[in-house]
């Protein structure tokens, strides 16, 4: 097994990101242009496989992986956001059936399997990432086992529903198979190519600036999208991590286009708080303005520390300010504090019944999958696996039509979960809660002090088992993250 000591890294030359940042806008901007364009789509996908063929016979997998990732996360996943069935990109384009995400995982793994790897040594070196692994592999093998049982069983009369048995490989695909790939994948660079992680942050960092751009594209060509029923910008679902985009400009001496990361924060949060406001991303904006600080505590930056806790006076009438416009001019971000205001209105006798839907479906959830268990306690433990249902036991569901897809509805049983913690606890059941609040856990003591700690840790906790395309680029963040654990540092600070 070849590996690098963290020396290694602080030896490699991490060129500017400036031309992966270009191929992120043109890649983004290509995406939201010829969406709705099979033909141009296809050419910019046999482009895309182009690429990453030249790096995989090149022999370097960290721009190999890089490359996918800018190609898979940049491109659009779900028709409710670009108004409309019809839509392509890398994420959409099939080859016999299967997933061009699948597909260009598979020489990653292969090339793997041919290696000579000596485990001891590296769950020695890499034992945070090793027991992580080890974790989330445990959920995927019981998620299937469990899932596979339950589906043969008929359990909540599962098989009734529509496409049940795409639904199910369609569960399993995406999280148990597309995990266990990337975590193949980054594990073959850690080995293999060590010295050349912090590519992959060069390429995460213009991954987000390419989201921005991609907004900045649809509001010029007035190519829009929705959300709600509400008319937003189109950008790929990783928009949701671009407010974390200031963490890395507490690390510019790693990285050489703060200018450019910075431009693209304020035009980032700027048309997210203008066209695609959320409470969401209210929230995780001031979560990450946050997390500087103890950033900066640690790095014994005393005088940007103290200078930030100046500013927050500036930045809370600037917060008053936005809350005053978004309030006039934004009606999604209206629908979402109404909300908010609603569910965090405890004293009245009629809380639950009066809250609106998007909290109350949440919670009726949670509230439906405690008496799912408490009918079925077997199931307590590891969970209902891949494509396990809950029963709408409290008759709370009805009140939000749209929550779930026609199908759940004729059929009576539920599968899809609003929050990380309802699809964990459903999915996994207590070990997904335990393995989730082990990273709430390291995330407050460690993953906190990393802008890929942070967003790996924001992914687990708010995004997991959302979509694919936010996975990919969640559990990359995460287990660089980890990596940075066991080697006692951050990468950026080197």
């Amino acid at each position: 097994m070849q590996t690098k000591n963290k020396s290694s890294i602080n030896k490699f030359n991490s060129k500017s990101n400036i031309k992966l940042i270009v191929l992120a806008c043109i890649i983004s901007s290509l995406n939201v242009i010829f969406l709705k364009s099979f033909s141009a789509s296809l050419i910019i996908v046999v482009l895309e496989s182009l690429i990453l063929g030249y790096y995989f016979l090149k022999g370097d997998i960290t721009n190999y992986l890089g490359c996918y990732l800018v190609f898979l996360t940049l491109s659009f996943e779900y028709e409710y956001i670009v108004g409309g069935a019809a839509f392509y990109g890398f994420k959409n384009f099939r080859i016999l059936g299967l997933n061009l995400g699948i597909i260009f995982l598979l020489p990653i793994v292969i090339k793997l399997v041919f290696k000579k790897i000596n485990v001891s040594k590296f769950t020695l070196k890499h034992p945070n990432l090793f027991l992580y692994v080890q974790l989330i592999l445990i959920m995927s093998t019981t998620g299937v086992f469990i899932g596979l049982i339950n589906f043969l069983t008929n359990d909540n009369n599962i098989l009734s529903m529509n496409n049940s048995v795409v639904l199910f490989v369609g569960n399993v695909y995406q999280g148990a198979l597309f995990p266990l790939l990337i975590i193949l994948s980054f594990m073959y660079i850690v080995l293999f190519e060590e010295n050349k992680i912090i590519v992959l942050v060069d390429y995460i960092s213009a991954i987000l600036i390419g989201s921005v751009f991609a907004m900045v594209i649809s509001l010029v060509t007035n190519n829009m999208g929705y959300y709600g029923g509400v008319v937003t910008l189109l950008s790929p679902m990783v928009n949701a991590f671009i407010t974390f985009l200031i963490l890395f400009l507490l690390f510019r001496g790693r990285i050489k286009s703060s200018g450019i990361i910075f431009l693209a924060y304020l035009i980032g949060l700027y048309l997210l708080f203008i066209y695609n406001a959320s409470g969401k991303l209210f929230l995780l904006t001031l979560f990450s303005l946050a997390t500087t600080i103890p950033i900066l505590v640690k790095q014994k930056k005393i005088k940007a520390t103290v200078v930030l806790i100046m500013m927050l006076p500036v930045v809370g009438i600037g917060v008053f300010l936005l809350f005053n416009t978004l309030m006039k001019d934004n009606l999604l971000f209206t629908i979402k504090l109404d909300q908010a205001i609603k569910m965090l209105n405890l004293f009245d006798p009629n809380w639950f019944n009066n809250m609106p839907s998007s909290p109350k479906i949440r919670i009726s959830e949670f509230i439906n999958i405690i008496i799912e268990y408490a009918e079925k306690p077997w199931y307590l433990l590891f969970g209902k696996g891949y494509l396990g249902t809950v029963r709408d036991h409290i008759e709370t569901f009805n009140g939000s039509l749209g929550a779930f897809s026609d199908s759940q509805w004729v059929n009576g049983s539920f599968y899809a979960m609003h929050t990380s913690l309802n699809t964990l606890f459903l999915t996994h059941g207590l070990f997904g809660l335990v393995v989730l609040f082990s990273v709430v856990k390291l995330a407050w003591k460690k993953l906190i002090y990393s802008p890929l700690g942070t967003i790996g840790s924001i992914w687990f906790l708010v995004y997991y088992g959302y979509s694919i395309t936010l996975s990919s680029f969640g559990l990359i963040c995460l287990l660089i993250a980890l990596y940075e654990i066991d080697n006692k540092g951050n990468i950026l600070d080197n």
